[in-house]
């Protein structure tokens, strides 16, 4: 018995350690969103925004996504990715580039 305490002991005080960090790190992350205060109010009105051609409800899905992942932040652009060859052209550089031989 004494052998196997001895054996997990270790394994125990770390996972004992990593808990008492985590509460930690949950508090002062608690204490740093009450201190933030509200969200500030948005600048456009989501009607204005969507005579863009995206639909309202679309909108709020993203801009709760945004705000879940980072916080209170003005979403400038909602759209489409420019499309282009950019992404074909890079592969070619990289395709052509690994023919090269060098010559020491």
């Amino acid at each position: 018995m004494n052998e196997t305490l001895s054996q997990i002991g270790p394994y125990l005080a770390i996972a004992l350690a990593g808990a008492v960090l985590i509460r930690q790190l949950l508090r002062a992350s608690a204490r740093s969103r009450e201190q933030e205060g509200p969200a500030p109010t948005p600048s456009e009105t989501p009607a204005a925004v969507a005579a863009s051609g995206i639909p309202a409800h679309h909108l709020v899905v993203i801009s709760a996504a945004a705000y879940a992942m980072a916080g209170a932040h003005r979403i400038v652009h909602i759209g489409t990715a420019p499309t282009g060859q950019s992404w074909s052209v890079e592969g070619r550089i990289a395709h052509h580039a690994s023919h090269q031989i060098s010559h020491h």
